[in-house]
């Protein structure tokens, strides 16, 4: 991370010096497993501070089986919470050394007189359950701990700083917003749309009511899509049940409430969301899910 950091700023002194506008993408490694982190970032959580997720009473009922498998395969076993206490501490140890060195970049923005000049996005690929659900890490299971991850930017032109919203957008719409700020017209192309209007604490609605996810064989046979408004998840799982959370009333998704009646207009809604969405993208699981959801 350190090396990352370093890189960083020596890019941004060349790239300063030439007074043209440049782009930087510091990808930092972390925060992920093992976290093998120096100190004092090693030690500085004390993991007895760090209370029990409250998903992590999951049972599994009326979930797909490959859940709880998983959790067997890929879990900690009889290390139970205090195994995933010891694992949090390290994880948030790594979290605040990537903080540190992102802190060292913005300090070198300042110090070549670019801070004021350049818009910082500071974001993630995925997120990782730590516990949630009694998993760790990523997989075959579409809960927001994995897939709401950060996006926090800071655009010298804001009008609201330190402001949260909460439009629905996608990570790749990262790159359209870049060219926009940039103004550079994004080539038709790219997917997604520019949320910079947000980025300039706008008022802004993007129209979006819902968003659309893929999860394709990580480890597994899976092939998982899923459909989420501010309200609702629908999962397809192909070779199992499906997954509905109220997310209002249930925001941790402990309860399945696929199958349930009092909830078969937002599935049917959602489903409907779902299908235009695979019928959008050319989706090949589109005809199975087309067979299949009648049924399912």
């Amino acid at each position: 991370e350190y090396f990352v950091a370093e890189e960083a700023i020596r890019v941004m002194e060349q790239m300063a010096a030439q007074d043209e506008p440049f782009f930087l993408w510091a990808n930092f490694w972390g925060p992920h497993t093992p976290c093998l982190v120096p100190e004092p970032y090693f030690s500085m959580y004390n993991p007895d501070d760090i209370p029990e997720h409250p998903s992590y009473c999951e049972t599994f009922e009326n979930k797909p089986r490959v859940q709880s498998i998983i959790e067997r395969m890929w879990g900690l076993g009889d290390y139970g919470w205090r195994g995933f206490q010891e694992i949090s501490a390290r994880y948030f140890g790594h979290c605040t050394l990537i903080d540190d060195m992102v802190g060292r970049v913005v300090a070198a923005l300042e110090r070549l007189g670019q801070l004021d000049n350049t818009i910082i996005i500071y974001t993630a690929d995925h997120g990782d359950c730590l516990g949630a659900h009694k998993l760790i890490e990523k997989g075959e299971f579409m809960y927001d701990e994995i897939y709401r991850i950060p996006l926090v930017v800071a655009h010298p032109e804001c009008q609201t700083p330190g402001a949260e919203r909460d439009d629905l957008v996608y990570l790749h719409e990262v790159l359209p917003s870049m060219l926009t700020a940039a103004g550079i017209e994004a080539p038709n192309e790219l997917d997604g749309q520019s949320f910079l209007p947000a980025m300039l604490g706008q008022a802004w609605d993007n129209g979006r009511a819902e968003v659309f996810c893929i999860f394709n064989n990580h480890f597994t046979t899976a092939n998982q899509r899923m459909v989420r408004t501010h309200t609702h998840q629908f999962t397809f799982n192909p070779s199992d049940i499906g997954e509905l959370y109220d997310l209002v009333n249930d925001p941790y998704q402990l309860h399945n409430r696929y199958g349930d009646p009092a909830y078969d207009a937002v599935r049917l809604d959602l489903m409907d969301r779902m299908e235009a969405h695979m019928t959008a993208l050319g989706d090949p699981q589109l005809s199975w899910f087309q067979r299949m959801r009648h049924v399912y």
